[in-house]
């Protein structure tokens, strides 16, 4: 292990109030948590995973085909000699094998390392510094990719010594027959998630499955959640804790029914972000500042014309500073189409807390 690695076990615990006891929590680990959901809800949809082409296409995933996929992708990298508590690094887009391979990582017993894919080729040697980095700092034993992206990859494998292979994702699948279930604790490390660098070099943070589950816990209780009855949307880069525990971990833990788009989707055209919360009904959905002051101020008002946010009642705003003048001209703009104010909730979070720090009170107005 290297200097720079933290864990989420160090933090002092949240003044607010007692942490949650594991007696409490719903499920002991996510394999539990991905097993007993297929079993009790299978044919409900867990995801709605929206194209970046077309707008009005998606692919629908329910408890038990998400569960099956998991299972194929882990029996894969059983073939392939992944044993527990192994790093396996995820540099993929947000899509079905991202969700596939992160909870088949999961099953197999090893630890997904998730990391942003290249966006483009500009800054190719920054970003692959950057990913060098990662792959070393986690000591991970394998790389999870496009297809396009396992080109680039292969231009500094060599950097990159104690990696034993680099895969394509579509291409990992293996027979769920085959599939061994690996003894898994609630303190198992479930999960290395890198800092931002926003303050500084990135920094991998070691979260066990009752760090994250804890956290998903208290997240439902500060949003008052109804189970099986919230539907959430997301656009936050999967590789991000926002994104991936926030959204990803936290819908699959309380049963809410998510539609999933990907951050490109929203930056090239912000309207779909609000249309995905109308046409899906969408009660809770996050984003940083900026996507707020956007839609608010860019978005041209006949692209809007129709639209209802009624139904959202919790409109996270977080991952960067919170500004007053941002939430109040969004309020405005969109109080014709149903959004209530009450809805804004400015929140406070970071990677070494597992995710969620500080909430608001659920329906109250912003306290500047």
């Amino acid at each position: 292990m290297t200097a720079n690695r933290t864990t989420g076990n160090e933090m002092a615990p949240s003044t607010s109030g007692p942490a949650p006891d594991l007696s409490e929590l719903k499920f002991r680990t996510f394999a539990e948590l991905l097993e007993t959901w297929a079993r009790e809800h299978g044919p409900d949809v867990i995801l709605h995973l929206l194209s970046d082409s077309n707008p009005n296409k998606s692919l629908d995933v329910t408890y038990r085909d998400l569960y099956d996929r998991a299972r194929a992708k882990a029996a894969a990298l059983q073939e392939r000699g992944v044993r527990k508590g192994e790093k396996v690094v995820l540099v993929l887009p947000t899509g079905i094998e991202f969700v596939a391979c992160f909870f088949g990582t999961v099953l197999a017993g090893a630890v997904p390392v998730p990391a942003y894919p290249p966006f483009g080729l500009g800054k190719l040697d920054e970003y692959l510094d950057r990913l060098v980095g990662i792959v070393t700092d986690s000591e991970a034993v394998a790389v999870c990719t496009t297809r396009a992206v396992f080109g680039v990859i292969g231009q500094a494998l060599a950097r990159m010594p104690g990696l034993r292979d680099v895969y394509v994702a579509s291409q990992l699948v293996g027979d769920v027959a085959r599939f061994t279930p690996v003894a898994l604790e609630a303190e198992d490390t479930v999960l290395l998630q890198y800092t931002s660098g926003s303050t500084g070099t990135q920094k991998g943070v070691e979260l066990s499955h009752r760090n994250i589950l804890s956290n998903l816990h208290g997240i439902g209780l500060g949003v008052e959640v109804r189970e099986g009855v919230d539907v959430g949307a997301c656009w936050l880069p999967l590789c991000h804790d926002m994104g991936l525990i926030g959204c990803l971990l936290w819908c699959s833990y309380w049963r809410v029914a998510l539609v999933l788009m990907s951050p490109q989707a929203f930056i090239g055209d912000p309207k779909r972000w609000l249309w995905g919360i109308h046409k899906y009904r969408v009660t809770l959905s996050p984003a940083p500042n900026f996507a707020y002051d956007i839609c608010a101020r860019r978005i041209p008002e006949e692209d809007v014309a129709g639209l209802d946010l009624s139904s959202w009642r919790v409109a996270f705003n977080g991952a960067e500073p919170v500004s007053f003048i941002s939430l109040d001209a969004f309020s405005a703009r969109f109080g014709a189409h149903g959004f209530k104010r009450t809805a804004l909730f400015p929140v406070y979070g970071l990677a070494e807390d597992s995710l969620a720090a500080a909430f608001p009170v659920p329906g109250a107005d912003v306290v500047i």
